[in-house]
């Protein structure tokens, strides 16, 4: 049975309803088998953002007989059984986006999109290595961005800021590349996708953004966005209302860490108004990424930064890709997963997998066969595996380091 496994965020939730969840599809029948809800990360009830944020279910990463998931503010280790075999947190490591088992040792990539940090940890805890994706490089000078380094290594590493509490810090001051996503090369390079790169203009406007999202202006001025939009007949690519008039554009852009430490640009996208996100590579060392300000799957080289082909899917939001056989792409498309042909860049099916609007998909990850159905309450699991239920008591009671 080819199953997938599938993470969530619910946007809007209030703090006693699961913020997201994790999914279990069957392939072959098209069908959800199972439903589970998330350890909540610690602090969410800090995080001012009223949509996303610190919310839901984020990275998945899979190898023979150990997965890792992640919450905003922790990575929890599971045997094929379910058993926990270890939870990862640090101060310096949050808003968590993807992760990845590293391709040769026992240790874990982090993408840390609230510090603008790729980081990688050991299974005990230990932060090994911490590349800041604000040092002057290649891929900087190529995007025309030059930001100041708000939290050096040494700081991050001793914890100086508890990034995992938004009330420690400016999110919006911190997170100006949205560092969301990474895939190893089989060389031992890195990608690194910088989802969301915005320069100060673009932090003006999205500090006015947040202040009228609190203020409850926000659904005034999408309401009125829209009926421009209708009276000029222009259409949303995305689920979000994308504004008729932009004052100012953000980039995206794909970074090749080289095994000498270069910051070399593979791929560099404009006119972004929403982070893209999930890289993937694929056995031919070419490479996918989601636009999500357009909606549309982007092949490419990482090597060359030659773009293949870039293909639209119906308006959505693209987050969330994996590979299946034979040049198919599983691919989280909002509420639905895609199943796309690379090969003649047509959606075969999909399968829509909530009745929430307001779920979103995260991630994707191939269940292998030999993996039992996870938990129906992660938390009610830690409960029984470790006598504790909430990510704020293990901080309390382990520290740093579960």
């Amino acid at each position: 049975m080819a199953r997938l496994l599938i993470s969530t965020v619910c946007r809007n939730s209030p703090p006693d309803v699961a913020s997201g969840h994790l999914y279990v599809i069957d392939l072959n029948e098209m069908r959800v088998v199972q439903k589970s809800t998330i350890i909540e990360p610690a602090f969410k009830n800090n995080e001012s953002n009223p949509r996303g944020g610190m919310r839901g279910a984020k990275g998945i990463s899979i190898r023979q007989e150990e997965i890792a998931l992640a919450n905003s503010s922790m990575i929890f280790r599971y045997d094929p059984e379910w058993h926990l075999l270890g939870i990862i947190t640090h101060p310096g490591c949050a808003y968590i986006h993807d992760i990845s088992y590293s391709i040769e040792k026992n240790s874990i990539w982090v993408a840390a999109a609230c510090a603008d940090y790729l980081l990688e940890f050991d299974f005990s805890g230990h932060l090994l290595k911490a590349y800041n994706m604000r040092e002057k490089s290649q891929a900087l000078q190529a995007m025309k961005w030059n930001p100041s380094s708000l939290v050096d290594e040494k700081s991050l590493r001793k914890g100086v800021i508890d990034f995992r509490d938004p009330a420690s810090h400016d999110h919006i001051v911190f997170d100006n590349a949205h560092i969301n996503s990474l895939a190893l090369l089989s060389d031992g390079e890195i990608l690194v996708s910088m989802g969301l790169v915005i320069g100060e203009d673009f932090a003006v406007l999205k500090k006015v953004k947040m202040w009228m999202m609190k203020k409850n202006i926000w659904p005034l001025v999408l309401m009125l966005n829209n009926k421009m939009r209708s009276v000029l007949r222009k259409e949303s690519k995305s689920v979000d209302n994308t504004l008729v008039m932009k004052p100012v554009k953000a980039q995206s852009a794909v970074v090749r860490i080289t095994t000498t430490n270069e910051r070399i640009p593979s791929l560099i996208l404009g006119n972004i108004s929403t982070p893209s996100h999930s890289l993937l590579t694929l056995p031919d060392q070419t490479a996918v990424y989601l636009n999500t300000s357009e909606n549309t799957i982007i092949h490419f080289e990482p090597y060359s930064g030659r773009m293949i082909s870039e293909t639209p899917i119906n308006k959505g939001f693209l987050r969330g890709i994996c590979s299946l056989s034979d040049g198919y792409l599983a691919v989280g498309n909002r509420d639905r997963v895609a199943i796309f042909n690379l090969s003649t860049k047509i959606v075969s099916s999909d399968l829509t997998i909530t009745n929430d609007v307001s779920e979103a998909i995260y991630d994707i990850k191939i269940l292998p066969d030999h993996y039992r159905l996870p938990p129906s309450s992660f938390s009610e699991h830690l409960k029984q595996e470790i006598g504790i239920n909430s990510a704020e008591e293990i901080i309390r009671t382990y520290g740093t380091v579960g």
